[in-house]
C-alpha cells in the first residue's frame, strides 16, 4: 500500500499575492501532490501550505518550493507579527498513512541534506529529525529570530545541521523536521490590549513564564501540557488574540484549550469573542474535543460523527471569525 505524508511549510510572506500564487502553482504542478489548503495570514505576514502525497513526491515538490522561495522572498524587507527565522521559516513533515514518524524523519533528513548541498542554504533539524535536546523544539531554534541569526549562526553551539554556517541575509535559515499532527488554534478577545493576551498565553502554555523570587529567576509551568501559546494584537480583527499550537490533541484537545483561555480571560475581565483554526484538522481531533465537551458540560451525546463535529465547531466558536467548512478543513473529508 502507498505511504502517505503531509508537508506544512510556513512561508514568511502573507501580503504579496503574486509570490504566494507562484509558490502555490509549484505545489499544484507537483507529480502526485494534492494541495489541501493555503492559509494566508496578512497580519502575521505568513502563509501556510498543506499538501499530501507519496514521500518521494512530497520531497521533490518541497525542494522546488524552497528553491523558488529563496529567489522570491527577501528577509531583509520582511516584517510581521509571527516569529520567523527565514523565508521558509519551518518545514515539518507529518506521517499520515502506512508510514512511521521515524521513516518520515528519514525523508526529511534527505531533503535537508539536499537543500544544504544543492541550494547552499542553512538548515536546522527539529523534532524527530533532531537528537540535540538543547535545540530540538521550534522555540529553541527560533529564539532571536532572523535578526539574531547573524551572530547566532557563527557560534559552535548553533552551527546548522545542514548547509553553510554563514548568515544568508536574503533567506535566513530554515527549520526542518518531522512531527506528529499539530493544530493551530487562535482565540480572539474583546480587548485591544495585547498584554492581556500575553498573560493569558503564559498562564496556559506548558512552558509557562519566568518569574523572579528573592532575586532568583525561575520558570513557572502553565496549566496545559502539549500546548504552545503566544499573545498579540491582530490588526485584521482589531482585537488581541491568544494563538495556540496543540502538539498532542489526544492529551490536550481543542475544548481544553478554549476553556482554559475562557477562564483566564474572565480573570482579566475580558471575554472570548471568537476563534479560528489555521490550516487543517483531523476528524479525530474534533470528535475527541466533542467527547470532552459533553462530559464537562453534562450534555446528551449525539450519535453521528458529523453531528459531533458540527456541535463542537459551534461550541468552539469556529464560525465566528470565518466560516469553518468540514469539506475543506477536515483532512479525511478532503482526502475522500
Amino acid at each position: 500500500m502507498d505511504k502517505l505524508i503531509e508537508c506544512v511549510p510556513n512561508i514568511s510572506e502573507g501580503n504579496n499575492k503574486e509570490i504566494i500564487k507562484e509558490l502555490e502553482s509549484i505545489i499544484k504542478a507537483g507529480t502526485g501532490i494534492t494541495l489541501l489548503n493555503t492559509d494566508i495570514g496578512r497580519n502575521a505576514n505568513r502563509t501556510v501550505f498543506t499538501y499530501v502525497g507519496r514521500p518521494e513526491d512530497v520531497i521533490e515538490v518541497t525542494f522546488s518550493l524552497i528553491r523558488e522561495a529563496a529567489q522570491l522572498i527577501d528577509m531583509r524587507l520582511q516584517k510581521g507579527e509571527h516569529p520567523r527565522l527565514g523565508a521558509v521559516d519551518v518545514c515539518p513533515f507529518v506521517p499520515l498513512k502506512n508510514i512511521t514518524l521515524e521513516e518520515t524523519a528519514g525523508y526529511a533528513g534527505k531533503l535537508a541534506e539536499r537543500v544544504g548541498n544543492e541550494l547552499n542554504l542553512s538548515v536546522y533539524a527539529y523534532e524527530a529529525l533532531s537528537n540535540n535536546t538543547n535545540r530540538k523544539s521550534l522555540e529553541q531554534i527560533r529564539k532571536g529570530e532572523y535578526e539574531g541569526l547573524r551572530k547566532k549562526i557563527t557560534e559552535d553551539a548553533w552551527k546548522p545541521d545542514y548547509g553553510p554556517s554563514v548568515f544568508n541575509e536574503k533567506f535566513g535559515a530554515i527549520i526542518m523536521g518531522a512531527r506528529d499532527f499539530l493544530i493551530a488554534y487562535n482565540v480572539n478577545l474583546n480587548t485591544t490590549n495585547h498584554h492581556i493576551a500575553k498573560r493569558i498565553a503564559e498562564s496556559i502554555r506548558e512552558s509557562g513564564k519566568i518569574v523572579t523570587e528573592n532575586g532568583m529567576k525561575k520558570r513557572v509551568p502553565g496549566k496545559l501540557k502539549s500546548v504552545k501559546a503566544l499573545g498579540w494584537y491582530m490588526d485584521a480583527f482589531q482585537c488581541a488574540q491568544v494563538s495556540t499550537n496543540l502538539t498532542n490533541f489526544r492529551e490536550v484537545n481543542l475544548y481544553d484549550a478554549y476553556l482554559a483561555v475562557e477562564k483566564e480571560a474572565e480573570k482579566h475581565n475580558v471575554q472570548v469573542t471568537g476563534a479560528e483554526l489555521i490550516g487543517l484538522v483531523p476528524e479525530e481531533a474534533l470528535v475527541h474535543s466533542y467527547n470532552s465537551y459533553i462530559q464537562a458540560e453534562n450534555l446528551k451525546p449525539v450519535d453521528s460523527k458529523k453531528g459531533k463535529m458540527e456541535a463542537i465547531i459551534e461550541r468552539l466558536n469556529l464560525n465566528s471569525v470565518k466560516e469553518f467548512k468540514l469539506h475543506t478543513q477536515v483532512i479525511e473529508e478532503l482526502l475522500a
